[in-house]
Parts: C-alpha cells; sequence; structure tokens
C-alpha cells in the first residue's frame, strides 16, 4: 500500500516539474532614504535593498524594476552583492515640483516576488526652479561586502522636466504577478489546480491512498520546489492589504471556494505545510492532547489571525517573514528566528498530529469560518452507534466523544479516516452523498471491466 501512495505522490510531484522546470525565486525589498518629507528641487539618495529568499534563484538581479514618479533618477550604481543571497543599489534623485513623489521597485516571480514603494511628500517653499534636463556624470561609492568601497559607474542620461512624468529602470520578468491572460501560465496556479482536482477526485472516492500521494506531491512541488504556497502568513496579509494581482487571486480563491462548498479541503490534502508535518509524524510515539487544552488551544489561532490583520493594517505592509517556520523548512534557510521555530515546530510535529494546522495556521483560522459559513457538513448518520472508533484517529480531535459522534467541522480536514474505519458507514459528507455512490458504483464497473479484459 506504501508503495503504491509514493508511486503515485511521484507521477503527481513529476508532471508538475516537467511542466514547470524553470526555477525563479522569492524575495525580500526594502526601500531606505524616504522616510522624511521633501522640498521641490532637493537632491536625495535612495538605497533599494533586495534579498533573495529562495535557495535555488536564477533570476538575474538585473530584472528588478525600478520606477521613478514625481522624481528625476540623474544616477544609479549597478546592484552590488551584500551578501550571498542580498543585494543593494543607491540611487541619487531630484525632487520633482508635485506634491507627492514616489519611487516603486518590483520583482515579478512565479515563486512569490516582491513589490515595495515608498511615497515621499514634497513641498514647494523657497525652491528653485528644477532644471529642465539633467546628465548623469562621475560615479557614486556603494559598501561591498568586505567593507571596502566599490566605485560604480554612472547608469546613462536622463533627459525632461522633472516631476513631469515616470523614469523606469531595468525590466520585470514576467510571473505571478502579470495579467489576467497569464494567469494560466502561473506555476503556482497550475499546481494547486492539479492537486486540487486530485484532492477533490479522491475525497469523493474517499481514497486515503490518494490523499496521501497528493500530500506527497504537494510538498515536494508547491513547498520545496515552489518555496511554500499559498503561504499561511503571506496571503492573509496580502488579502488585508488589497495586493490583488490575478494570479494571487486565483490561489487564494482555489482554497477559499473549496472551504465554502466541501470544508478545509485544501489543508487536509493539498497543503505543503500539512503535508511536512504529517510526514514528520510517528504514530507509535503520538500523543493525544486532552480534549480540554485542545479546544483551548484551537482559538489559539483565531486570535492569531485577528493579530494578523491587526498588525498588517497598522504596519501597511507585509511583515513577520522571519517568523514563519515554512520558509525555513522549505527554503532550507539556517535564519534566525524562523529556523528555530522550525525545529520546535517538526519537533512537536513528531508526537502531535498537525500542531501548526490545528492550534496557529492564520490560514486555517480563515478557512475554518468560511467553512462554517457554507453548508458544507461531516456527519453521523443514524448507523452511528457511538463506538468512538473514529474518535480515536481524527488526526485534529474534531470529533467529539458522543452517541453519535459529533463534527466540529471548522476543525475537520476532510482527511477522511473517520468514514475509512467505520465498519458501519456512520460518518458521511452530507453533500456528496449520491455523487460518492454514483462515482464508486462506476469505479467498480471500471474496475470489473479491466479485470475482465485481463482474463
Amino acid at each position: 500500500m506504501k508503495g503504491k501512495r509514493i508511486l503515485i505522490a511521484i507521477v503527481l510531484a513529476s508532471g508538475l516539474l516537467l511542466a514547470n522546470a524553470a526555477s525563479v525565486l522569492a524575495c525580500d525589498i526594502s526601500i531606505a532614504g524616504g522616510e522624511d518629507p521633501a522640498v521641490a528641487g532637493e537632491t536625495r539618495t535612495l538605497v533599494v535593498r533586495v534579498a533573495l529568499t529562495h535557495r535555488n534563484c536564477i533570476t538575474p538581479i538585473d530584472e528588478t524594476q525600478i520606477t521613478a514618479t514625481g522624481m528625476q533618477i540623474v544616477s544609479a550604481t549597478p546592484w552590488v552583492a551584500t551578501s550571498s543571497s542580498s543585494y543593494q543599489r543607491q540611487l541619487t534623485v531630484t525632487i520633482g515640483s508635485e506634491q507627492e513623489a514616489s519611487l516603486t521597485v518590483v520583482r515579478e516571480c512565479e515563486k512569490g516576488g516582491d513589490t515595495e514603494t515608498v511615497t515621499i511628500p514634497v513641498t514647494a517653499e523657497g525652491a528653485a526652479a528644477p532644471p529642465a534636463q539633467s546628465t548623469m556624470s562621475g560615479s557614486v561609492s556603494v559598501a561591498s561586502p568586505d567593507g571596502s568601497a566599490a566605485t560604480a559607474p554612472s547608469a546613462g542620461t536622463t533627459a525632461g522636466s522633472i516631476g513631469t512624468g515616470t523614469t523606469t529602470l531595468g525590466s520585470a520578468n514576467s510571473g505571478s504577478g502579470g495579467g489576467w491572460t497569464d494567469v494560466l501560465h502561473d506555476a503556482k496556479v497550475q499546481g494547486l489546480l492539479v492537486l486540487t482536482a486530485s484532492a477533490l477526485f479522491g475525497f469523493i472516492l474517499n481514497s486515503r491512498h490518494l490523499r496521501a500521494a497528493s500530500l506527497v506531491a504537494s510538498t515536494a512541488y508547491l513547498g520545496f520546489y515552489l518555496g511554500g504556497c499559498v503561504c499561511s502568513l503571506g496571503a492573509v496579509q496580502r488579502l488585508v492589504l488589497g495586493d490583488l494581482k490575478p494570479a494571487f487571486v486565483v490561489l487564494i480563491l482555489i482554497p477559499l471556494v473549496t472551504a465554502l462548498l466541501f470544508g478545509r479541503l485544501f489543508c487536509g490534502w493539498v497543503c505543503p505545510m500539512g503535508g511536512v508535518q504529517e510526514l514528520v509524524y510517528r504514530k507509535q510515539l503520538g500523543v493525544r492532547v486532552p480534549a480540554k487544552l485542545d479546544r483551548l488551544l484551537r482559538n489559539v489561532k483565531y486570535l492569531g489571525l485577528g493579530a494578523l490583520i491587526g498588525a498588517t493594517i497598522v504596519v501597511g505592509k507585509t511583515a513577520f517573514g522571519d517568523y514563519d517556520p515554512f520558509k525555513a523548512i522549505f527554503n532550507l534557510s539556517p535564519a534566525m528566528p524562523a529556523f528555530g521555530l522550525a525545529l520546535a515546530l517538526l519537533a512537536f510535529s513528531i508526537v502531535i498530529e498537525r500542531p501548526w494546522c490545528r492550534h496557529l495556521c492564520p490560514l486555517g483560522a480563515m478557512l475554518g469560518i468560511v467553512t462554517s459559513l457554507g453548508q458544507s457538513r461531516m456527519r453521523a448518520t443514524p448507523a452511528c452507534t457511538g463506538c468512538r472508533a473514529c474518535t480515536r484517529v481524527c488526526p485534529t480531535q474534531a470529533l467529539a466523544t458522543s452517541s453519535p459522534a459529533r463534527v466540529t467541522d471548522s476543525e475537520c480536514l476532510r482527511c477522511g479516516e473517520c468514514s475509512a474505519i467505520c465498519p458501519r458507514k456512520g460518518i458521511e459528507h452530507t453533500h456528496l452523498r449520491l455523487p460518492a455512490a454514483m462515482l464508486q458504483t462506476e469505479a467498480r464497473r471500471v474496475r470489473s471491466a479491466v479485470y475482465r479484459f485481463r482474463g
């Protein structure tokens, strides 16, 4: 049986890898020097820093796009490596006469990408009229990784009236922030669609083998290859900030819609973060959290979701990347404190099934709320005798010990363990009784036809 699961997982992961062979990256962008208001005509130095957070990045740093609005870029150094995975570029700009000037840095890529904008209020008091044309000359010094000064030539000539129009450096590669016509070419969207379709098929047929294979394939492809998808921390923050690029809209809609229609199917069948925890868990060492404590800890993820939303609104940008344990796991990164949290999470996952999903995940909390709003339910049938076999195998302890059994749908991952172990078919999904019966009947007919053909 284990061999069958591994084979299916290898086929799924291999197909996704072959369909998207190009490696790309995720990154973190920051801009220094734009914190204070400026006077029209003022010259200022801005420093753009890019940290590549995916270990197998091959996208050139020069494909980073820098757009200046309401200011003129008069000189720019080349990108300088400040570490093995970080770069910076120093820009000298002249502020225009508009009320506001901004600099936007964009990296578009299938493994995350990033966008950062700094906005500088502009006043006209005491400002001299800016020149209509400026030509870059000389050079600018930028600190090298070894501490010495590296002198970079100026980037060229820029012409035009300051404060009117937009100046752009670099070119952005196509990726997850592309238009709607490019969405289906996005590696994350393709992978998530294939794995979700596989999960729906397996859920309807109640196939535990397909579920295990789907999680292994998801962990390999969405997790270690693409760097994690959908990010449990980043997805919630981007929703709050309204960062609704087409590919991200599709990526977040897939788990939300499936939660509304079928429950937390994404969590139980597709999520690479859940897959890591299940792969680490050792049943022979497993311990069950006392029921009262488990109910108390469940609320932590909802409190965390509220705190994350509030902090994101206050800060005004995505944050907490340094505390994401899965960022350290999927990128094999030793950076602290995420690495320390990852080790702690993996240690707990050995003896407790899915501790992150059950007690901490803000995305899981959001999907739990959506599940409660929908009509999808796991319910005990009249055949249930209260034997408690289902409560002993439920990985999230979503089944209450009673007769008949009671399911907390917002905590249920739709893994199918309860219905698989029940000898009386005492647990069923209320919306899938007819389709499941039809598909199971057709599956038996296909198997019979295959056996007759072989015979």
